[in-house]
């Protein structure tokens, strides 16, 4: 299994009671964590920190780990940015508003 397709499974497993097994999960860990195949993989952190908000209570907290470490490797994939950045968030009433008819199937 891929580096990549592990990383997307691990709610799949957890269900499968592959964590129950201490020694495999520790080896799961291992990989997740692993510096090289996260660089590989091209993995930003966003990425991983959609995986570890997404994670099932079944995942082991050396799993967990291994997800916050393997972001703040993933942190080498981001390309440099040459020039100037400008953020600009929308803080526009639309922004607070709860009501937002699209996401509930409504027209506006």
């Amino acid at each position: 299994m891929s580096w990549q397709t592990l990383r997307m499974n691990l709610n799949t497993l957890a269900r499968h009671d592959v964590f129950e097994n201490t020694t495999l999960a520790a080896s799961v860990a291992q990989r997740l964590a692993d510096r090289a195949q996260v660089r590989q993989s091209w993995v930003y952190p966003y990425q991983l920190l959609s995986a570890w908000s997404n994670l099932q209570s079944g995942v082991p907290q050396v799993i967990r780990e291994a997800l916050a470490q393997a972001m703040e490797y993933a942190l080498e994939n981001i390309p440099p940015f040459h020039g100037n950045v400008v953020v600009c968030p929308d803080v526009s009433g639309s922004m607070k508003s709860s009501d937002n008819r699209l996401s509930q199937g409504g027209d506006q």
